[in-house]
Formats: structure tokens, sequence, C-alpha cells
């Protein structure tokens, strides 16, 4: 009787772990992309490849390559692929990732797409990551829609900037505390603004960072959100202004969601006081 418990035991043990293991850690550190990627052509055929650095200044976040987006044919559309995924069993799925795009004029643009099945349509999922992130930011996003067929793709624009570079993207079990979703931001005048979101679970509590775009988190300013209602406003921007923010969950006794984010907005510029008004661009940057 011993020996039957300590089997059954040891079943449900692997069981367990097999249901929340790792599904997938990829870093792409060989010279060609890992098996079963694959690019998928939106407009135009211009293929994510890997490469060891960046010429603009980024490496790769870990090991020896990582996966770019960048070449001399405006306006292509790529889709960088995962292979097929089974995140049937697993609890709140994520994935995680680390990407760069550097300006160089302009800005390349990086979007996230998830479908459930090989011939489903593909959905769109986190921001449209438009504007300039010159270092290495984390992402992580909840996988909607659990399957056994699963696959993500990172789909780059190129607009002659300085590419977008990807690494270190794993998708795993998430934490019981998600993390929010949909960042958005209204109300917004010369100094202030209303950040917004979406709350997943059933937290009433949220931490808030802010700052200038590109700021590294933990640099910021920082506020709580706990009277339950989705939503804060805040104050002292800064006309003609861009920022990011980040919001994370706090569903109690410690447990605590993942950072969203960086959601970029901009604070108005300051209108005309008087006329007539002159402008005589004399200056280095356009005037605010």
């Amino acid at each position: 009787m011993k020996r039957i418990t300590l089997i059954l035991a040891l079943f449900i043990m692997c069981f367990s772990w097999h249901g929340n293991a790792q599904v997938l850690n990829e870093s792409f550190n060989s010279s060609t992309l890992p098996s079963g990627w694959t690019n998928e052509y939106v407009y135009k055929t211009e293929n994510w490849n890997t490469v060891t650095e960046n010429m603009f200044g980024i490496d790769p976040h870990s090991g020896s390559h990582m996966a770019q987006f960048q070449h001399s044919n405006f306006g292509a559309i790529t889709k960088l692929v995962t292979p097929s995924l089974d995140i049937s069993g697993i609890i709140n799925p994520q994935v995680n990732f680390f990407f760069a795009n550097i300006k160089v004029g302009v800005v390349d643009e990086l979007r996230v797409f998830y479908k459930t099945s090989a011939g489903g349509a593909w959905t769109q999922i986190g921001e449209n990551y438009i504007h300039e992130h010159n270092s290495w930011t984390e992402i992580t996003l909840n996988l909607p829609e659990p399957s056994a067929n699963y696959f993500i793709a990172f789909e780059g624009t190129f607009k002659f900037g300085g590419g977008i570079n990807l690494d270190d993207v794993t998708v795993d079990a998430g934490p019981s505390c998600l993390s929010p979703t949909r960042l958005n931001v209204k109300d917004l005048t010369t100094s202030s603004a209303r950040l917004m979101w979406t709350e997943p679970g059933t937290a009433t509590t949220w931490n808030i960072e802010y700052g200038p775009a590109g700021f590294t988190p933990g640099t910021g300013t920082t506020i709580t959100d706990t009277d339950g209602t989705i939503g804060e406003s805040i104050t002292g921007l800064t006309a003609s202004t861009t920022y990011d923010f980040y919001v994370n969950a706090d569903c109690g006794s410690g447990d605590i969601s993942a950072w969203a984010g960086p959601k970029q907005f901009s604070s108005t510029c300051v209108p005309v006081a008087s006329f007539p008004w002159n402008e005589g661009f004399e200056g280095v940057t356009a005037p605010g």
C-alpha cells in the first residue's frame, strides 16, 4: 500500500511539473533562425535574421546572437513566428521578451500577435511599440485563449530606422496576479493626464510608475491607486513632453503582477496666448 501511494504521489508531482513547465526559451544563439521559427510576409519580402550586433549600438541581451529586422526596403512588414506551442495546460500563460528599436531619423515599429491554430486569424496583444527604445526593454504580456496549437508573432515594420532587435523570448506560467492590459491615456493637457488600463483579474490596487520617455524603470515617479476604480490622474507634467508609464496589479498578501507597459503619451503644447504670433525658427530644435 505504501508503494502504491508513493508511485501515485510521484505521478502527481510529474504531471503537475509538466503542466507548468516552461514552454519556450529562445535566445537566438546561432547564425540562423532556430528550428520552427518562420518569417511570414505581410508587405514585401524581407526576413528577420539573427545577428551578433546592431551597427547602431545594440549588442545581444544574452549570448552571442539576437534576432533583428533591418534592411533597406522601406515599408516592409514581416512577422517572426514561433513554432507551434502547447500552452493548453499552462496556468496564466505569459510571453516575456526583450526588444530595442533605436531611432535613426525615424523609428521602426514592433507589434505582437497570437493565434490559437495554424489556420487561425492573428490578434494583436500589447502596445504598438512605435517609439524609440534605445536600450533593451523587457515586456511581459498575458496570452489569451490558450490552446494546444498556439503561435506568437513579432511583427516588424521597417521605416528606415535603426532596426528592431529581439532577444530572450520565453513562454511560461504567469503569476496568479495577472498584469493589467490595454494601457491608455486620456484627458491630456499641458500639465496633466489620466492613465487608464484594463484589469484582467480581481485586483483593486495598482502601482503606477511614469517618467520621461525612455526612463529606466525604478527611477520614475511612483504612485499607488487604492480607490478600487481603474484610472489615475497625474499632474505636474511639462508641456510638449513625451512620457512613458507602467502599471502593475497588487492582488494582496504580497502577490504582485509583472509590470505592464511602457505606454507612451505626450502632454499638449502651450496654446498661443496673444496675436499677432511670429516664429522665426532660429533655434536648433523644433519650437515648443
